[in-house]
């Protein structure tokens, strides 16, 4: 019998933030545990929201075994490893000063405007042993701002939000700053009357557009015949400045998932799952990997009380060098919402706030309005590239630009 034991320990430090002032703090601390057993091809499972003693929990998974649920893999075989990618470490009252003062320097540059949201620190330990000799532990740190902003005249709940995450003391002037930048446009509303121009996205992992490589770069919808890909592996339908990655372990940016959900650990931390246009494989999780004959690709989450699911680690899309200079005129979406691509890989995402750039230069915010377009020609034929620029300096996160059609609403 082999067997797997899982912890998750997070401390949070929270500051609400409502009406331009500090609301509350809040401070979580949390533990999640599980105890996994493999034996005889079937798997029994315990979890508890809390410490709860390692051998109560082994006997309740051991129990368990009796539901008779099969499983297709084996736990992988592994080594005592630490990854700590721990940034400057932020006291509560770091936090309390660091919130005061962005606060007080939005307001007093933005005077027009609400500010509500959160500032959050965190730290997390996250720790996998198994019986085949596998021990690891990662540790993480990050502070996250989220703030939203809403004009005084403005009737909306909210007009849009910025935030960042940072893992040390942040950067408050340059954060302020672009903030600022960003408000100064929002009050110059522009109308654009183009039927198709250079668009640059944010490259969220949470985002319409990545969430179609998500969703349609996982193994077992590709083996099924459910994924836009299916048919496609292994042809260039895509421009070939177009690449995308998956990365697990980057620690100069902060990135750890070294170990998927499963403990299995992969040999390189680069994966390419497109590469010069070409769509070269799907994501697999060991589960999907074993019923479908295919190598685990490290891709998978599980949370404390659940069956391993394919997930990416991080997608990052290859940089091609252009600058948001190179454009005489842009369009920039700060958020959309709503959209969804078809089956056919057609997409149109309304825009609720975007800003015009002009020879590099932000000028206004522009009305709301529709882009369509489909996703072989946004990353083929109308492709532009990954640029150098990111919303904040030290961003890992560099946008990328596509041409689209407008449909105004």
């Amino acid at each position: 019998m082999d067997k797997e034991y899982f912890r998750i320990k997070t401390d949070e430090t929270g500051i609400s933030i409502t009406n331009s002032k500090i609301d509350s703090v809040r401070n979580r601390k949390m533990e999640r545990t599980s105890v996994r057993v493999f034996d005889k091809g079937y798997i029994g499972i315990s979890s508890s929201m809390s410490s709860e003693e390692r051998e109560i929990l082994e006997k309740k998974a051991i129990y368990s075994l009796s539901m008779s649920v099969p499983v297709p893999f084996s736990l992988p075989s592994g080594n005592k490893r630490t990854w700590d990618v721990s940034g400057t470490q932020i006291t509560d009252e770091n936090l309390l000063e660091i919130t005061d003062e962005i606060l007080y320097n939005l307001c007093k540059r933005n005077p027009y405007f609400i500010f509500s949201g959160v500032v959050i620190k965190s730290k997390t330990d996250k720790h996998l042993e198994n019986s085949l000799g596998a021990e690891y532990m990662v540790r993480t740190s990050n502070l996250l701002l989220n703030i939203m902003f809403k004009h005084k005249k403005s009737p909306s709940i909210i007009d849009g939000f910025l935030g960042n995450v940072y893992y040390g003391i942040p950067d408050i002037e340059e954060f302020v700053l672009k903030y600022s930048m960003h408000l100064e446009a929002f009050n110059n509303k522009v109308n654009i009357d183009d039927e198709a121009i250079p668009v640059i996205f944010w490259p969220d992992q949470d985002s319409t557009i990545m969430s179609f490589f998500i969703r349609h770069l996982n193994g077992e919808l590709i083996e099924l015949n459910s994924s836009y890909f299916s048919s496609k592996m292994n042809t260039n339908i895509f421009s070939e400045k177009f690449s995308l990655y998956d990365i697990n372990y980057d620690p100069d940016h902060h990135i750890a998932n070294p170990f998927d959900g499963d403990g299995f650990v992969r040999k390189k931390h680069l994966l390419p799952l497109i590469e010069d246009g070409v769509v070269l494989r799907g994501m697999y999780d060991m589960r999907r990997a074993a019923m479908y004959k295919k190598e685990p690709t490290g891709t998978s989450l599980r949370k404390y009380n659940k069956s391993s699911e394919i997930s990416p680690n991080y997608l990052f899309i290859k940089e091609t060098g252009l600058s948001i200079k190179n454009f005489k005129r842009a369009l920039f979406v700060l958020i959309t919402s709503g959209g969804d691509f078809q089956d056919d890989g057609s997409v149109s995402l309304p825009v609720q706030l975007g800003y015009l750039y002009e020879n590099g230069n932000l000028i206004g915010r522009v009305q709301e309005l529709i882009l369509n377009n489909t996703i072989e020609k946004m990353f083929g034929l109308d492709y532009i590239g990954s640029l150098r620029e990111s919303m904040f300096k030290d961003d890992f996160e560099k946008f990328f630009a596509v041409k689209m059609k407008i449909q105004k609403e």
